[in-house]
C-alpha cells in the first residue's frame, strides 16, 4: 500500500491552502500571544502599574483559554464551523484591542481574559474541524501544520515582544494581534465549507469549576500579605485539586482522558 497516496501529499494540502491558513492562523495568533504578552508585560507594568498582580495577566489568559476550549463543541453545534470561527477571531480581536487601550492593569486583565476565550476557541477549532474541512487523506498533514504553530509561536512571540518592548510600543503589539485576527476572520467564509452543525457536547461543569478555583486560589494567595490567609487560600486550592481528581476518576464526563487516572 502506498502510504504517500493514502495520506495525501503536501501539494494536495496546498490545494486547500485557505482552510490551512485559517486553521493554522487561529492557533498561531493564540500561541504568539502567550509569549508576546510575557515579553511585553514588564513594559506595560512600568506604564500603567499593577506590579502586585503581574502574574495574573498570564493566569487569567490561560484559565479563560481552558474554559473556552471545552466550549468548542457546543459552539459548533449552535453556530457551525464558519460562525464559530468568526466568533473566535472576533472575541480575540476585542480582547486584544482592550489590552491595547488599557489605562490600568485591571482593564488589561479583563482584556487578557477575553483574549484567552478567543484563543481557546481558535485552538480547539483548529483541531476539531480538520476532519470536516479537509479530505480524509489530508487529516495527518493538516494536524501536523496546526500542531507546528505552537512551535512557531514559541519562536516568533518572544522575538516580536522583545522588538516592541525595545521601542516601548507594547500597545501597538496588541493592536497588531487584533489586526491579524480581523484579517484572518474576514477570510473565514471563503476558506471553510459551511458545514453542518454538530451535535452538542456536554461540558464537565463540576471539574471545570474546581480547576478554575484551584488556579484562582493560588493566584490570590500570591498577593495576600497575611501568612494565615495565604495558607488558607493555598489549602483551599489543594482541596480543589483533590476534589477535581476525585470527580474526574468517577465521572464519564471529564476534562482529562481516562488514561490519566489509570495505572
Amino acid at each position: 500500500m502506498d502510504n504517500g497516496r493514502e495520506l495525501g501529499s503536501w501539494r494536495d494540502l496546498g490545494s486547500h491552502w485557505r482552510t490551512a491558513v485559517v486553521s493554522a492562523g487561529g492557533v498561531l495568533v493564540g500561541a504568539v500571544n502567550i509569549y508576546l504578552a510575557a515579553s511585553l508585560l514588564p513594559t506595560a507594568v512600568a506604564e500603567i502599574g499593577g506590579q502586585r498582580v503581574y502574574a495574573w495577566a498570564t493566569t487569567v489568559f490561560l484559565m479563560a483559554q481552558v474554559i473556552a476550549t471545552l466550549l468548542v463543541g457546543r459552539l459548533l453545534s449552535v453556530r457551525g464551523s464558519v460562525g464559530a470561527y468568526v466568533i473566535g477571531f472576533g472575541v480575540f480581536a476585542v480582547g486584544s484591542v482592550l489590552c491595547a487601550v488599557s489605562p490600568a492593569m485591571t482593564v488589561l486583565l479583563v482584556g487578557r481574559g477575553i483574549q484567552g476565550l478567543g484563543a481557546g476557541l481558535l485552538t480547539g477549532l483548529g483541531f476539531a474541524l480538520i476532519r470536516s474541512a479537509l479530505p480524509q487523506g489530508l487529516w495527518v498533514r493538516g494536524s501536523a501544520v496546526v500542531s507546528a504553530m505552537f512551535g512557531v509561536g514559541n519562536f516568533v512571540g518572544p522575538a516580536l515582544g522583545g522588538l516592541f518592548a525595545q521601542f516601548g510600543s507594547w500597545r501597538a503589539a496588541f493592536a497588531v494581534l487584533a489586526a491579524m485576527a480581523v484579517v484572518i476572520g474576514v477570510f473565514v467564509p471563503r476558506a471553510l465549507p459551511a458545514g453542518e452543525r454538530q451535535p452538542a457536547h456536554p461540558v464537565p461543569v463540576a471539574s471545570l469549576i474546581l480547576l478554575v478555583a484551584a488556579a484562582a486560589g493560588v493566584s490570590v494567595a500570591g498577593i495576600l500579605t497575611s501568612p494565615t490567609m495565604m495558607t488558607l487560600m493555598l489549602t483551599a486550592s489543594v482541596a480543589a485539586v483533590v476534589a477535581f481528581v476525585a470527580i474526574e476518576r468517577r465521572s464519564r464526563l471529564r476534562i482529562l482522558p481516562r488514561a490519566t487516572y489509570q495505572g
